[in-house]
């Protein structure tokens, strides 16, 4: 394998994905002190941080941090290393990590997703990291929507009060004249509807 040469590829390096998902520090320090440039990027624009974040491996994201990996780039959908951290798993280790080290924290895909709206379905620990270093809480996509919405929408009870109670705003409306209350009472979720209005002063 030829990874002296840095350059776009179709595909990043199976050798070194497969290094970074597994947490094999020793492979990857080795892979990292043979690359030409750490921010190698696949005809996506994805890189290698982005990938160890997507994965969630804390050691391979400090490994690539310490080699000079860019906090702050973006894929082809405008995706960023910090946003790949609040897809699925509860990686807050890695998003605090990033956040540290001054990865743009209200930046958006090309959809308008900032990492907390990412977050916003996902798991609640990963809405904390991020909230503790002060987001755009009542940031909009591009499709209306935004972190308190999305979270209301999926039933995610414990990011919706953690929302709240970091002063999301209750009177946001989208542009058909909808509050996050018309969200949920339109989604029959009892609890989500309960915490709603336990922040709006209703009984």
């Amino acid at each position: 394998m030829d990874i002296g040469v840095a350059r776009v590829m179709s595909w990043l390096p199976k050798e070194i994905l497969d290094a970074l998902w597994k947490g094999d520090e020793p492979r990857v320090a080795r892979f990292l002190g043979q690359l030409a440039d750490v921010n190698m990027r696949d005809d996506f624009g994805k890189s290698l941080l982005m990938a160890a974040c997507e994965a969630g491996v804390l050691s391979s994201v400090m490994l690539l941090l310490k080699a000079g990996a860019d906090v702050n780039a973006a894929d082809a959908e405008g995706c960023s290393p910090l946003i790949y951290s609040c897809i699925d798993s509860d990686n807050s280790a890695i998003i605090s990590e990033l956040l540290n080290r001054n990865a743009d924290i209200d930046w958006s895909d090309r959809l308008g997703r900032t990492a907390l709206i990412c977050a916003s379905t996902g798991h609640v620990e990963n809405v904390r990291a991020i909230l503790r270093c002060k987001p755009r809480i009542d940031a909009v996509t591009l499709s209306d929507e935004t972190a308190l919405s999305f979270s209301v929408v999926w039933g995610c009870i414990d990011i919706v009060r953690c929302l709240l109670e970091a002063g999301a705003d209750l009177d946001w409306r989208d542009s058909r004249g909808w509050s996050v209350l018309d969200y949920a009472e339109y989604g029959g979720n009892a609890k989500v509807i309960h915490v709603i209005k336990s922040f709006i002063g209703e009984s």
